[in-house]
């Protein structure tokens, strides 16, 4: 009987190609590593742009979250980026299976990243969501600023400058409890004369609100935040 192709024993691979194919291999792990590590960075940095409204101190406060918060997130989009990696290796996916690699990793990324749109688009929901208050009907928001800090603590601050009718700001103080304190001491963007500091009074969770007003209780400046 004669030997076919499939018959005939096929040449071991010699050393040098065995080192060569390991090579690839590692340089392909090393490069899809480096580009989840890159998806993770960018993502911080445009949810900390869209957070600060403020490309300048976006690109810093993302960069420097980066440094931090990174490896962190790391531990679930390299997960991520393995599952989409092996979803790729069926037949039917293999010719995208680079893309689906990266696409898990980035579908996790840009959850952070839509958050702070809808912060940023609506941010009278995530003020009732903070307070437990509603939020003035008939406000005109000034400014809207969300800050978290570099790591991966539960540490940030929210502020908000909006104009409303004096009884509503009177409303506010009323239904958050809050409390005369001392002079204010963070006066707003807006350069506003703010005359009257408001706290909250023996809240039970880690939690904080300040409010400052003007003389007329009609522009507001508003902080909510964590320690």
């Amino acid at each position: 009987m004669n030997d076919t192709p499939s018959d005939v024993d096929q040449p071991l691979p010699t050393p040098e190609e065995v080192a060569a194919v390991a090579r690839i291999r590692r340089w392909n792990r090393f490069y899809k590593v480096a580009v989840i590590w890159l998806i993770c960075s960018v993502g911080l940095i445009v949810e900390k742009i869209v957070n600060l409204g403020s490309v300048r101190e976006g690109l810093w406060g993302g960069v420097m979250a980066s440094a931090f918060t990174t490896p962190f997130l790391l531990i679930v989009a390299l997960p991520l980026g393995w599952l989409g990696s092996q979803v790729g290796s069926w037949r039917k996916w293999r010719r995208y299976r680079l893309w689906i690699t990266f696409a898990l990793p980035l579908l996790f990324v840009l959850v952070g990243v839509g958050g702070a749109l809808k912060g940023r688009y609506f941010p009278q929901r995530r003020f009732q969501q903070i307070t437990g208050v509603e939020f003035p009907r008939d406000a005109r928001m000034e400014r809207y600023v969300f800050k978290n800090g570099y790591s991966p603590h539960p540490e940030w601050s929210c502020t908000y400058e909006f104009i409303c009718p004096a009884e509503e700001t009177d409303r506010l103080i009323r239904e958050m409890k809050l409390e005369r304190s001392g002079p204010p001491l963070a006066p707003p963007s807006k350069g506003w004369v703010m005359t009257e500091c408001w706290g909250e009074d023996g809240r039970s969770d880690a939690m904080h609100i300040e409010l400052q007003t003007d003389a007329t209780h009609t522009k507001l400046w508003i902080m909510c935040f964590v320690i």
